[in-house]
């Protein structure tokens, strides 16, 4: 197959009924037939964002990112426009998840969900900022103002830190809210170790090296907070 095909309309594991390969496997076939490019698009969200863009730089492909969205029997495929989507895009869109969530299954606007929202966009403006490290270099190379390029590296490091800091306290603030009970709080020390950890990983030496494993303990956070949550409603 010719390099210069791209495919523009790909759904991974993460779309019910429409893909069964993980980002991993799709982008390690998409390497093995030595093209360049590929367009993620499940269905109705950027679920995959993440772990796309990171198997992405891994096997040297370029990450184009997408949505099919999907309503009574129409369909729309959305490409985004530019080199990368930013952690500022990123961590919007995945804000509005529980918002849109909330809304949609109650029908009524409730301060929770933005709570919620805010500590998701926080968080993954956190882990992009340090993910963007490794671009410093061809950043400002290319002329491509990232955060790491626009405040330096010990300025996003602070930042990241920040970032992850209001999330944290967005989630404890959510379990306020919620009136939550011992198993959410337990999640949530666990999920702030985590946090910590990865700060810690964020200033070593090989950053490249530290990445990996940033990401291999990132992938615990959703899970603990679901289960949290989960818990301590079925203890009610």
């Amino acid at each position: 197959m010719s390099t210069s095909f791209v495919h523009l309309n790909v759904h991974s594991h993460f779309s019910l009924l429409a893909g069964t390969h993980s980002v991993d496997e799709l982008v390690a076939a998409v390497r093995l037939a030595g093209m360049q490019a590929l367009a993620l698009t499940d269905t109705n969200g950027l679920y995959a964002a993440t772990d796309f863009q990171a198997a992405c730089r891994v096997a040297d492909v370029k990450p184009v990112f997408g949505v099919e969205l999907r309503h009574v029997g129409k369909r729309a495929v959305v490409l985004a426009d530019g080199k990368r989507i930013t952690a500022e895009d990123l961590g919007f869109v995945e804000a509005a998840a529980p918002i849109g969530g909330y809304i949609a299954v109650t029908g009524e606007f409730a301060l929770i969900p933005f709570v919620l929202g805010f500590a998701i966009m926080t968080w993954i403006a956190g882990l992009d900022i340090v993910y963007a490290l490794q671009d410093m270099d061809f950043d400002a190379t290319e002329n491509l103002h990232s955060i790491p390029v626009r405040l330096g590296k010990k300025n996003a490091l602070s930042l990241s830190a920040a970032c992850y800091g209001f999330s944290l306290g967005a989630m404890i603030y959510a379990g306020i809210l919620a009136q939550k009970d011992l198993a959410y709080w337990i999640a949530l020390v666990i999920i702030g170790a985590i946090f910590f950890i990865q700060q810690k990983l964020a200033r070593s030496e090989n950053i490249a090296s530290a990445i990996k494993n940033f990401f291999k303990i990132n992938m615990f956070i959703s899970p603990l907070l679901f289960f949290g949550t989960l818990i301590d409603l079925l203890l009610r």
